[in-house]
């Protein structure tokens, strides 16, 4: 659970800075 809400997290982030960019 911990490693799937972490995955979660980067790929969020990954997303927005993507968007961003």
């Amino acid at each position: 659970m911990k490693t799937s809400l972490k995955i979660k997290c980067a790929l969020y982030f990954l997303k927005v800075k993507a968007y961003r960019n």
